[in-house]
């Protein structure tokens, strides 16, 4: 091996150079620097001598992967990666050895990292910090916006039993018609806080029947004419009542009170509106609502056969419902099908599939 070649070619005052001797010696190939004697300590077996015994634990232990090396594969090399090691003068230094072979002769290259490293590492450890300060406040806010998503939750829980409490709807009903409204989202491809929303918005589609007084909402027989008209209020009741704030799932909430009873083709309540101009969020709550009132039992009527349900709900496909959401709704019938029976009620309605 040309040593003077390869001393001239690392000649620097960050570089020490050093070839495998006769066990457990290396031979220093290059002058050395102040620091290198802060790592090293002192050589032994005369000057320039490194004993692998007598080096930090750190380099020792890089030594043994360092002493596999094939003396046979020219070129080949490994790296210790970075390690810190302590200056009296200069605080901590890093430093990084290399070993490869040339000329079949092991040679060892101890390199001190200068400025320009300290400081990409140092940029790289600030950057890593801010990392984990900016995922420490990811989870805050998950945390914090699941506490938020909690409250609401009781806030619609509590507003729910309060209208449950005046009329014939169960609690599986209107939470049998979240989840319904859930799976026709998830396959018209709404977002995940969307899908979420109208899960918990859902179910408050009749919030305002707690406005319409008991006489008519419980009344056992048909209502009179001027009874309807107060009956059909109770959509601009609830979307009153749940109207004028900010939280996303309330605004969905008050639009699908509002809008629940309108038709596709103009002829619902209480705006007459219809296509498009109805809000999707009500349009698929229109279907969930009905399927799930005709294919359950209520004291004033027996459940229909889903197969009767269907096909009647298909008959009004462009008169009451929107055409693509009620096929969207019929694409995820065996999941509305698991919905339904799993989510029944003390009363054990059932679904009939004849």
């Amino acid at each position: 091996m040309n040593e003077s070649f390869l001393a001239g070619l690392l000649e620097s005052n960050d570089i020490v150079v050093l070839k495998k001797s006769m066990r457990p010696y290396f031979l220093r190939l290059t002058p050395a620097p102040d620091w290198y004697f802060d790592l090293i300590t002192k050589e032994e077996g005369g000057e320039g001598c490194l004993d692998i015994d007598l080096a930090p634990p750190f380099l020792q232990n890089f030594f043994v992967d360092a002493l596999q090396l094939p003396r046979e594969s020219e070129g080949a090399q490994i790296s210790s990666g970075v390690w810190i090691q302590e200056s009296q003068e200069e605080g901590e230094c890093y430093f990084e050895a290399k070993s490869t072979v040339h000329g079949g002769t092991l040679v060892l290259i101890i390199k001190k990292l200068g400025p320009d490293f300290v400081r990409r590492h140092q940029q790289i450890q600030v950057a890593r910090e801010r990392e984990l300060v900016n995922e420490k406040l990811e989870r805050l806010v998950r945390q914090r916006t699941l506490e938020v998503r909690q409250r609401e939750e009781e806030i619609i829980l509590r507003l729910l039993a309060a209208s449950g409490a005046k009329d014939d709807e169960t609690s599986a009903h209107v939470r049998r018609i979240g989840l319904y409204c859930a799976e026709v989202a998830k396959s018209l491809g709404w977002s995940h806080e969307e899908i979420d929303n109208i899960r918990l918005a859902a179910p408050m589609h009749d919030i305002g029947k707690i406005g319409i007084p008991d006489h008519i909402l419980l009344k056992p027989g048909r209502l009179t004419e001027d009874e309807w008209a107060i009956m059909r209020t109770h959509p601009e009741l609830g979307a009153e009542m749940l109207g004028n704030t900010n939280i996303p799932v309330l605004q969905m909430a008050s639009s699908i009170s509002l809008y629940h009873h309108e038709r596709y083709d103009g002829s619902g309540y209480p705006l007459g509106i219809g296509g498009e101009q109805i809000p999707l969020a009500a349009r698929i709550v229109a279907i969930a609502d009905v399927y799930d009132a005709l294919v359950h039992e209520r004291v004033y009527k027996q459940a229909v056969p889903e197969k009767t349900v269907l096909d009647m709900m298909q008959a009004q496909v462009g008169k009451h419902f929107d055409p693509v959401v009620f096929q969207t709704f019929l694409s995820c019938i065996d999941q509305i099908r698991r919905i339904c029976s799993a989510n029944q009620d003390d009363r054990h309605n059932h679904l009939l599939m004849a």
